[in-house]
């Protein structure tokens, strides 16, 4: 179960009106949690020339993978409008000291994912590690098979690959460690489609993942 404080930060989110949630910035105040819980910049509304308030963009920016964009840019460089001005501002340590986002991660999530999106991966990735913390072994194996279906439950199977794919070029090991992350990321993305999110049945994604490792249909070393 995820940690309550979690939980009780993402209702707090839910609840929040329109005008309230762009000045919002998510954290818990004092250190006082098992998971901290890094500050996430909520977005603002664009605003026009004389002082007026528009829309929310709704379509999301592309570039082309061999040409990443440049942070702090107002657009990808292959002409997307993208957020612009740090409005969807992603810290570099924004998932925990495990690791720390790249360049091209950070990009990638503040124009492609909302902040609030954002929000509920980094308590994706702190659930995943909790429930497996190992390299090349099994519990490897089930932090990236349940961390990548958490985040397809969250974004979507399209967003949640791009993004994972781009993790391991992005921190990448050996050419067989990088394949078994991301054979096991596919059975994460698998599993969502077919059951949901793990987070809503938990003991059947653990018992469904050791049926996996038994069966090998989960790789469990490189």
């Amino acid at each position: 179960m995820r940690n309550s404080k979690v939980v009780e930060l993402n209702s707090t989110l839910e609840l929040l009106n329109e005008n309230e949630l762009y000045s919002f910035k998510g954290g818990l105040a004092g250190g006082q949690s098992e998971t901290e819980i890094p500050e996430i910049i909520i977005p603002a509304p664009d605003r026009d020339d004389d002082g007026g308030t528009n829309p929310p963009d709704t379509d999301l920016p592309t570039w082309d993978d061999d040409d990443l964009p440049i942070w702090g840019d107002d657009g990808p460089p292959d002409g997307g409008t993208g957020a612009g001005n740090g409005s969807n501002d992603v810290p570099a340590d924004a998932f925990g000291g495990i690791f720390s986002l790249t360049l091209a991660e950070r990009s990638f999530l503040a124009h492609h994912v909302p902040a609030l999106g954002v929000l509920k991966m980094i308590g994706n990735y702190n659930l995943a590690v909790e429930k497996g913390n190992g390299i090349n072994n099994e519990a490897d194996a089930l932090r990236h098979a349940l961390w990548s279906a958490l985040d397809a439950a969250d974004i979507g199977v399209n967003l949640a690959r791009q993004f994972h794919t781009l993790h391991e070029t992005e921190h990448p090991g050996t050419p067989a460690e990088n394949a078994m992350d991301l054979y096991n990321n596919e059975w994460g993305y698998n599993w969502f489609l077919q059951n949901g999110n793990p987070e809503d049945n938990m003991p059947k994604f653990e018992l469904d993942f050791n049926t996996a490792v038994i069966n090998g249909s989960i790789k469990t070393k490189p």
